[in-house]
């Protein structure tokens, strides 16, 4: 007997490369108008949710219920549109800035994703792979200097960052 609960599914990632000629039965029919604009292309959408009969696959804030035919799923690397991330230098292979992810792509050739990064408001041309940035997490972030030490203790003198109850014992 099924579960009448199951357990929520991970989402996966996958691409829709392809589109049947003359054939858009594998869409729901409130969604047809918007998946002719996002699909067929190296768009990597989103799985989230599954039901008997639609899956809802999402693209940034765009939402469609497709059947699972036409689905092609691809390795997810953790990003998702509007991350906000951190382009490393890789030792001068890029220029470090702070941007977000605008838009992942499916790159048929080398088959991994490939990802367009949004730097002050406007995308660059450049596409990058997962191992050229990092997400920033705002909420966990380490403190860049969690003991300030001032030059006076090091010399020997009294730590001024300590309170003051700890210094008289």
């Amino acid at each position: 007997m099924p579960e009448k609960y199951p357990l929520k599914r991970e989402p996966e990632c996958g691409v829709f490369l392809w589109w049947p000629e003359d054939d858009d039965s594998w869409i729901h029919p409130d969604d047809v108008d918007l998946a002719k604009e996002l699909i067929p292309g190296n768009r990597i959408f989103i799985r989230e949710d599954h039901d008997d009969d639609f899956n809802l696959v999402s693209y940034g804030h765009h939402q469609v219920r497709v059947l699972p035919s036409m689905w092609l799923g691809v390795p997810s690397e953790g990003y998702r549109l509007g991350d906000l991330v951190e382009v490393c230098s890789r030792f001068g292979k890029n220029q470090a800035f702070t941007g977000t992810v605008e838009e992942m792509l499916w790159n048929r050739h080398t088959k991994q994703i490939q990802y367009q990064i949004k730097k002050r408001g406007n995308c660059l041309p450049k596409l990058y792979a997962a191992v050229d940035f990092r997400r920033i997490d705002n909420l966990n972030r380490v403190p860049v200097r969690p003991e300030m030490k001032l030059k006076n203790q090091a010399a020997g003198g009294e730590n001024l960052s300590e309170p003051a109850e700890n210094k008289e014992q």
